[in-house]
């Protein structure tokens, strides 16, 4: 690897992501195939990875859950507090397994929106100067995106890409379990939390 290469990755290291990649050009390597498909790929030295599943429920339906970001902590399970600096502006907290410890970051939301499809987009925001939390490691380079996709079939494709980085002492051997668990943890918590409330 070259000087330049690595002073470019560093860099990026230090300053965050500045701008989303585009998510639909990337070659996705296959890492789990169930009811929640899992992929992965890397471009500048981020491991970005993508989970998706067909759903019943509409487009509209899904959409009102991820919107409403201060009831996240009863929608995923790993979420203990999300804090709402502004309405597009969140401080997420995660709970991991023991012992690792918990994680956090900020990030800022934006909405593109089509006849077939919704998309919230989202990257790290480090404007406040919020200071990390004892028992917390943040995560500096926060960014993904959830997009929703009417199918032909009637249903709605949940697609969740997030950036794959854990930072602190997690293991760089465990990180494709982790976003295996992670990937299908989250559209199944999602969709459970859908089933709950059409059930009552």
């Amino acid at each position: 690897m070259s000087k330049l290469t690595i002073t470019i990755l560093s860099l990026n290291f230090l300053f965050g992501i500045t701008a989303l990649p585009d998510f639909d050009s990337f070659n996705w390597k296959n890492i789990q195939r169930k009811d929640v498909v899992v992929d992965y790929f890397e471009e500048d030295g981020v491991q970005w990875c993508r989970s998706y599943l067909e759903s019943d429920y509409s487009i509209l339906e899904i959409s009102k859950v991820l919107e409403n970001k201060s009831n996240y902590p009863n929608v995923f399970d790993r979420i203990t507090e999300t804090i709402l600096y502004t309405d597009d502006i969140v401080h997420i907290k995660l709970d991991l397994p023991f012992p690792w410890a918990g994680r956090d970051y900020i990030i800022k939301y934006s909405e593109n929106s089509s006849e077939n499809s919704k998309e919230y987009n989202f990257i790290h925001h480090d404007d406040l100067g919020v200071p990390v939390e004892d028992g917390y490691v943040r995560l500096h380079r926060a960014a993904g995106r959830w997009k929703l996709i009417k199918l032909p079939n009637g249903k709605t494709q949940v697609e969740y890409i997030w950036n794959g980085e854990l930072l602190g002492d997690f293991p760089h051997w465990a990180l494709k379990l982790a976003w295996k668990e992670q990937g299908s943890e989250v559209l199944t918590w999602l969709i459970d939390y859908m089933d709950d409330i059409n059930e009552k």
